[in-house]
């Protein structure tokens, strides 16, 4: 499927704009439509000169694109990439020196095999096709999450 459409934009919680967003959105056309919303973090580490929530987001967007552009469509799994993208982030992780609960992300993402789109939904982030049908998870803390901000 090709999409002739696709809107997309990520405002830091930064008001100066000092920061970049925690959100990486992630697009190989025919292939791979997406964002991961990285763990906002309160306490002024970094990783490698980002936040902890945007540098999970960007090892996460980083891999998943690789991942689409090594297989032919019709071998996508959501699951592998799921796991192979944990074990990834892992591995970034420990090489810059952090535990691996340091940092997280959400990740809302749809897979292009050309006859159907696969979903990989983890945390509470959302996918929104044609302006209108959304395809969420929701659990009760993200409602209680979403009314403390």
């Amino acid at each position: 499927m090709r999409f002739r459409e696709v809107e997309a934009i990520s405002i830091s919680k930064v008001k100066s704009g000092q920061a970049l967003p925690d959100d990486v959105m992630v697009f190989e056309d025919g292939r791979l439509y997406g964002v991961f919303d990285g763990a906002t973090s309160f306490n002024g580490k970094l990783i490698n000169g980002l936040s902890p929530g945007r540098f999970a987001a960007w090892q996460c967007a980083k891999f998943a694109q690789s991942y689409v552009q090594t297989l032919i469509p019709q071998e996508f799994n959501a699951h592998h990439l799921l796991h192979r993208m944990s074990v990834q982030l892992a591995h970034d992780l420990h090489a810059n020196a952090c535990a691996t609960g340091d940092a997280a992300t959400t990740a809302a993402l749809a897979l292009d095999d050309g006859d159907k789109l696969q979903f990989l939904l983890v945390g509470d982030s959302g996918v929104r096709i044609n302006g209108l049908e959304v395809i969420q998870m929701h659990k009760p803390i993200d409602h209680i999450f979403t009314a403390a901000r």
